[in-house]
């Protein structure tokens, strides 16, 4: 196979897959592995040659500490992009960028690192909103998606990071119409009613009122299906916990939220939802109640029509991720089939009460 064919299928694959690996790869002997495989790469494609030093110098370590970041590198490196390079890179030299990014996000230490990554995002979806083309079908294909499985994260300042980018994408994005269903949540600039600026702020009094702010727009009809599903189910169930750190107001207030989104859920991920927390119940672990008192109020929010004909499909798939990445992991579809919503409650839902 020649590489040097940029066109080609095996170059588009092998470009994807060293892109998406950007993401994964977590310790230093890898990640430098990485940057020496997508090096090689750039020396068959002299047009990749600035975004493959850009990379090196982002995944820069120290001389003298093995295992430390030369951060002096890397700023600079940010510096460069954010400040300069940003605008003149195509939608295709983004793509390991983002991918990057979507992993400096998730650092669990360094503040300067996360923010930084943020910012970088934010430079690209300043181009999808003024080029649109490439640049939104790479945030449609693979940005959105990242930010989306981000939200399953159980650490929440990689979740506050994700929020923020969401929100600006919103804000900026007019084209995007799963974006546009979400503006009105932004409140119109105003910072405090700014559901996203709310819902994770240290204050408790704050993310309640986001909760119930939500709750009220999504019974105007506003979200669809699947964007209550893909990223206000997994944030607000990051709340319903046994976590100690996670006030007892919030934890009711985001049960009262679920049950309320579950009303304008479609029968998949309605359904999908509560054998989520049927699973979760049987484990028997700290919060277990809690998971209890979600069905209770999932099926209190019931509202389909008994005669309706739907699809049922059985898929074994991790409860809770414990990132990103296990959450981009694709379930594995055992059965599909098609049946009445009667038949489904009274012989799958009804016997695994």
């Amino acid at each position: 196979v020649d590489l040097r064919m940029t066109d080609s299928t095996a170059y588009t694959k092998l470009y994807s897959v060293f892109a998406f690996l950007y993401q994964n790869l977590r310790s230093r002997q890898a990640r430098l592995a990485l940057q020496s495989a997508f090096r090689g790469l750039a020396d068959l494609n002299q047009d990749l040659v600035r975004v493959a030093d850009l990379l090196e110098s982002l995944n820069a370590y120290s001389t003298r500490r093995m295992e430390e970041p030369d951060f002096d590198r890397r700023l600079t490196a940010f510096a460069t992009l954010n400040e300069t390079l940003h605008s003149s890179l195509s939608a295709q030299e983004w793509l390991p960028i983002l991918y990057n990014m979507l992993n400096f996000v998730q650092d669990p230490e360094e503040l300067t690192i996360r923010a930084n990554s943020s910012t970088s995002m934010k430079r690209f979806l300043d181009l999808v909103a003024v080029s649109g083309g490439d640049y939104e079908f790479v945030f449609l294909r693979n940005l959105y998606p990242g930010l989306k499985n981000g939200l399953r994260s159980k650490a929440e300042a990689f979740r506050v990071e994700i929020l923020g980018i969401l929100s600006y994408a919103i804000g900026h994005c007019d084209r995007i119409s799963s974006l546009q269903d979400m503006r009105g949540l932004l409140a119109d600039g105003d910072e405090e009613a700014n559901f996203f600026n709310n819902v994770l702020h240290i204050q408790v009094h704050r993310r309640t009122r986001a909760l119930r702010r939500l709750t009220d727009y999504c019974d105007e009809g506003k979200l669809r299906s699947g964007i209550l599903a893909e990223i206000f189910v997994p944030l607000v169930g990051s709340f319903i916990t046994s976590d100690a750190s996670i006030d007892h107001l919030v934890v009711n207030e985001a049960i009262t939220t679920i049950g309320r989104i579950a009303k304008h859920l479609q029968w998949s991920a309605y359904y999908g939802l509560i054998q989520q927390y049927l699973r979760l119940i049987r484990k028997k672990d700290a919060s277990e109640r809690l998971y209890v008192r979600k069905v209770v109020s999932l099926l209190e929010n019931f509202h389909f029509p008994m005669t309706e004909e739907v699809e049922i499909t059985e898929t074994q798939q991790p409860d809770e991720p414990e990132d990103a990445v296990e959450a981009e992991e694709t379930a594995a579809v055992v059965e599909r089939k098609k049946t009445h919503i009667a038949d489904a409650v009274n012989g799958k839902l009804l016997p695994a009460l």
